[in-house]
């Protein structure tokens, strides 16, 4: 009879045998940890892109839900919400400080809050003074789901400037105002006289809107809501869901000879006030490089045009509340300043609701 070693285990009773101990080499521990990486790495695009097809249909979603909001407004008030409200004493003052004043009224997102079933949220509101008030700064800081991309990942910052206006919550998507730049034509003598032209109205502007019979260009046929970027700084107003201003929660004049539709890349697109803070904040080189580029003068609000962090695109809404995504390479119009609809392309004939312009769904 044998005795076994406690490395050894016995085949019978009568004889023991020897069993080596086996392992992993460490070249063999490096190759199956290549090989592991290697499978990581093939599979990462893969799960990114699910995950952004993910978040680009909450986009979608968060858009026509919008969209529906505006359709149960439009039935209840017989037109679609203005995008900017402002007092007369506002527009006395003139151009230059209607395009930077911050007193402006309810925009179009507070105003359809209580077709969101957002009710609460908008009785928090006091309308009986601007929404830059301080009695309205808890409302209008507090998140709205419904008005974040998940694709934007700026959209975590408040905006705010100076001491006492900080707070005010982001939101992705704006109305769809004018193809003119704001507030030119909105003070007297020429009251909305840009407004007026056909060719320039889009679906809701500034204390005014139109309703679904002058859309005559079909509702399924006129964008009522796009994405917006939000901003690089808390300094940049642009994707503030509360504020009606240009780059806030609405577009204009964003088809010019320094905004040519989704996501334009040419230099200085966007007037905006507070623009020399921004461009400090941020530096000119990172704006341009994220297509999000501002003159530091003027320092008024006047343009803004739609933006997303969607490759290749961005989603809008169309006033019949369906939506889509549309392409940054839409075809856009000739022309240089001249916004004459003779000039137009896809896009303005997409967002001018009654340049009465035939067009079909296959052209974008």
């Amino acid at each position: 009879m044998c005795a076994c070693h406690p490395k050894t285990s016995c085949s019978n009773r009568h004889c023991c045998i020897s069993r080596p101990n086996y392992g992993f080499t460490l070249v063999e521990l490096l190759v199956v940890i290549a090989v592991i990486g290697i499978l990581v790495a093939l599979l990462l695009p893969a799960i990114q892109s699910a995950r952004e097809t993910a978040r680009r249909a909450a986009c979608l979603n968060n858009i026509k839900q919008l969209c529906l909001g505006l359709q149960n407004y439009h039935d209840t008030d017989g037109r679609f919400p203005a995008s900017i409200q402002y007092a007369k004493s506002v527009v006395d003052a003139g151009e230059a400080q209607l395009a930077s004043n911050s007193r402006y009224g309810p925009n179009w997102v507070i105003k359809i809050l209580p077709y969101l079933e957002e009710s609460a949220l908008y009785d928090a509101f006091d309308l009986a003074v601007p929404i830059s008030f301080p009695a309205n700064a808890t409302a209008r800081g507090t998140q709205l789901n419904v008005m974040l991309c998940p694709s934007d990942k700026g959209n975590v910052e408040p905006y705010g400037w100076g001491a006492d206006q900080q707070g005010w919550a982001r939101g992705n998507y704006g109305a769809n105002a004018a193809q003119w730049h704001f507030p030119f034509g909105l003070v007297a003598p020429n009251y909305l006289s840009e407004w007026r032209k056909n060719w320039v109205r889009g679906v809701m502007g500034a204390n005014v809107a139109v309703s679904i019979p002058e859309i005559t260009d079909g509702t399924s046929h006129t964008i009522a809501v796009v994405e917006l970027r939000i901003g690089l700084t808390s300094v940049d107003r642009r994707g503030v869901w509360a504020m009606g201003a240009p780059g806030a929660s609405s577009i204009w004049a964003h088809s010019s000879d320094d905004s040519k539709g989704p996501n334009s890349c040419i230099p200085n697109g966007d007037n905006l006030w507070g623009a020399p803070d921004i461009v400090a904040a941020v530096g000119d080189a990172t704006l341009r490089q994220e297509c999000m580029s501002v003159p530091s003068d003027p320092n008024r609000s006047t343009q803004a045009a739609p933006r997303s962090t969607h490759a290749g695109g961005i989603q809008v809404g169309f006033a019949d509340g369906s939506g889509r995504f549309i392409s940054d390479f839409i075809q856009t119009r000739t022309g240089g300043w001249n916004i004459e609809e003779r000039y137009f392309g896809t896009w303005e004939r997409l967002t001018s609701s009654a340049d009465e312009q035939v067009i079909a769904d296959a052209e974008y």
